[in-house]
């Protein structure tokens, strides 16, 4: 049974937060009409209300680094995330990066390391032959 709040609740938090709701939606992937439905209805899902709550922005230089450490390219995260090259412009244009895509990246960057260090020792061993 899902849990619903008022929605006036919702868009409270989003002015106090310092978002739009079209940002919310775009750098959550819950399509506008979905709220749109929420605030004809009067009611938000609480888990909604909870994404909103623990939605961070970071710096975009953090972002463009990881990207860079990454070696694969902003075109891979776009198709990686589906997340279209014009909202990571708008991060850009705003200095705002929300956390989920930095931990994408960081996570990306986890498993090259362990990728590297695999292929180091498949190196090692094969020299020892």
């Amino acid at each position: 049974m899902k849990i619903w709040v008022p929605a006036e609740s919702f868009e409270e938090l989003i002015k106090n937060r310092g978002i739009t709701i079209t940002r919310f939606c775009e750098d959550t992937g819950i399509h506008r009409s979905t709220v749109h439905k929420w605030f004809q209805k009067g009611a938000v899902p609480a888990e909604a209300m909870e994404q909103l709550r623990t939605f961070e922005f970071l710096g975009v230089t953090e972002f463009q680094s990881l990207l860079d450490q990454t070696q694969l390219g902003l075109d891979w995260f776009c198709n990686l995330t589906a997340t279209p090259s014009a909202t990571i412009e708008r991060w850009r244009r705003s200095n705002s990066t929300p956390k989920w895509a930095i931990i994408v990246l960081k996570q990306r960057l986890v498993i090259k390391g362990l990728k590297d260090r695999l292929d180091q020792q498949s190196s090692v061993d094969s020299k020892a032959d």
